[in-house]
């Protein structure tokens, strides 16, 4: 991650294999997949950028997007 559209550094936000992140609405945490685990992880954007140890909310089978963004026509 880093800040947009400011400069700066880059932070790691996962450990392990993170994909298809999407932010909260409320901008304070971030949501990614982990395999088949749903992982979140809360994230401190004022002054000084900080995140939290990465917690798994649930596990199940999902399909594999391969671009987040994309729409399905139907």
């Amino acid at each position: 991650m880093r800040p947009f559209p400011a400069p700066g550094g880059k932070k790691q936000m996962s450990t392990e294999c993170g994909n298809e992140p999407i932010w909260a609405r409320n901008g304070r945490e971030l949501f990614y997949r982990n395999g088949d685990k749903m992982m979140v992880t809360a994230v401190e954007t004022q002054g000084v950028f900080a995140a939290s140890q990465p917690k798994q909310l649930f596990e199940g089978h999902y399909e594999t997007s391969y671009n987040a963004f994309e729409r399905k026509n139907g």
